[in-house]
């Protein structure tokens, strides 16, 4: 199966002191060889984002080398190209809230993959166990 990373998972694994690490650590080492994860610019930019807001001991510079060394030491990890539109998001955003969710989840089922996330509340997602 090709899964998707969602930023909050991107977030759970990149912060070792995040509450969700360990939870997002135990899923990928449960993976196997036919398993890919893929990784869009929308969660590189939304990792950025997130981490600036948040932790305030990190410049840009450092949550760059941080997604780069994920890059490189996840064999199973590929970047793919995001090219999805807006008339692609699904019919349950409704609004402003749901648009991240619903153009990550079209762009993963464009790739015939799933969207894993941490969020509970994303229709036709796969939640981390």
């Amino acid at each position: 199966m090709n899964y998707l990373l969602d930023v909050n998972v991107v977030v759970a694994l990149l912060g070792e002191t995040h509450d969700l690490h360990d939870r997002a650590e135990r899923w990928v080492a449960t993976l196997t060889a036919a398993d890919d994860l893929l990784l869009c610019p929308w969660v590189e930019v939304g990792y950025i984002r997130v981490t600036l807001a948040t932790r305030r001991d990190l410049a840009l510079a450092d949550a760059q080398r941080l997604l780069a060394a994920m890059r490189c030491g996840h064999a199973r990890l590929r970047a793919i190209a995001d090219n999805s539109r807006a008339a692609a998001l699904p019919a349950w955003v409704k609004h402003h809230g749901h648009v991240g969710d619903g153009h990550l989840l079209a762009l993963a089922a464009d790739q015939g993959a799933k969207l894993a996330t941490l969020d509970t509340g994303i229709p036709g997602s796969f939640l981390l166990p």
